[in-house]
């Protein structure tokens, strides 16, 4: 028995339409996710954020990489005992959070999992230190700094 030509038509038809419908979906979604997202951002980005003196600046390193040089007014918050320090502040999950570690893994991390507890401004230094000694920014020594224990 032979197909009327018609049918070859419509499914070609319902096909290309199932395509563009999934591809809107995924838009959709992205556009969703992308409200909520870690920015990750170059070093003179995060100069720029850090000079509103809104925003939370929390080095994630440990104590003594924190010691020999951190970025100016951070807060040292280590990823080993993040949320122990992290809960103390008084942060608003409106607030904006710029995170930084040695190289922008550890802090990525964190940022991963405040996002996922519904925190919402959040940008990370994604190159870390390394990026922001490789561009000449100023670096604090031992001689000030502001640890939460």
């Amino acid at each position: 028995m032979k197909k009327p030509k018609w049918i070859g038509t419509l499914i070609l038809i319902l096909g290309v339409g199932l395509v563009f419908w999934g591809f809107g979906i995924k838009a959709d979604n992205k556009e969703l996710k992308n409200k909520k997202m870690t920015k990750h951002i170059s070093a003179e980005e995060y100069r720029d954020v850090i000079s509103d003196k809104k925003v939370w600046n929390i080095d994630v390193r440990e104590e003594y990489e924190f010691e020999e040089a951190r970025i100016n007014d951070a807060i040292l918050a280590p990823s080993t005992r993040f949320y122990e320090i992290f809960d103390r502040l008084g942060i608003e999950k409106s607030d904006k959070i710029a995170l930084y570690c040695r190289s922008g893994n550890r802090s990525a991390v964190i940022a991963k999992e405040l996002e996922r507890k519904g925190y919402e401004n959040l940008f990370n230094l994604k190159l870390g230190l390394h990026e922001w000694k490789a561009m000449g920014f100023h670096l604090e020594g031992k001689s000030k700094k502001i640890v939460i224990k």
